[in-house]
């Protein structure tokens, strides 16, 4: 149904490499995501799967306005650490000029972001429930909405019954359990 799959989290954060820290809007996404959108830096080097790998830098995408506000266009912020929320963040790249997220006006989320990072890689150990992504897909060729949609709709109830399941089966481990410490303190009451 999907050609491609991508996240994001949207953010501010505070850029302290000037004399007065500065908010920023910012987005955390999969590595994929500016690919898949047809996304070229215009400068350095777009996201890649091994970057924020356990361990690694984080790494940072400058829109084209910051990179001229901030850093006066200068090429050499390629490689530079930049603080971001407390934390270096390396510049690998910069955005085109023409790059913008064009959302509904309903959608509540900024659409001139200045910072752009990689979500991290344990992403699948975050609760399935995590309302704070955004999914972004590409249909394949020949799909229609609907057809996506409907397919949406069973991977979510698929997911919500084998929640209600993992529920279930926690509750009557917990039940088990208690049952055990019961039998456990009659024994010692017992004696």
């Amino acid at each position: 149904t999907f050609a491609d799959v991508a996240l994001w989290n949207e953010r501010s954060v505070t850029v302290t490499e000037f004399a007065e820290p500065e908010r920023v809007d910012a987005i955390a996404a999969t590595f994929r995501l500016l690919p898949m959108l047809g996304v070229q830096p215009q400068v350095g080097r777009g996201f890649e799967e091994q970057d924020n790998a356990n361990g690694g830098p984080e790494v940072v995408m400058l829109s084209h306005g910051y990179w001229q506000r901030r850093f006066g266009g200068n090429r050499e912020v390629i490689g530079r650490t930049i603080q971001m929320d407390g934390w270096g963040s390396v510049v690998v790249g910069v955005l085109p000029p023409t790059f913008r997220i064009y959302l509904p006006a309903d959608a509540a989320m900024p659409t001139n972001v200045d910072a752009w990072g990689v979500l991290p890689r344990n992403i699948s150990d975050f609760a399935r429930d995590a309302a704070w992504l955004t999914v972004v897909t590409r249909l394949r060729d020949g799909v229609t909405l609907e057809q996506a949609q409907q397919r949406i709709q069973y991977a979510r109830d698929q997911l919500v019954a084998a929640e209600r399941k993992a529920r279930d089966a926690d509750k009557r481990e917990k039940a088990a359990y208690r049952q055990i410490e019961l039998a456990q303190q009659r024994l010692d009451e017992a004696q």
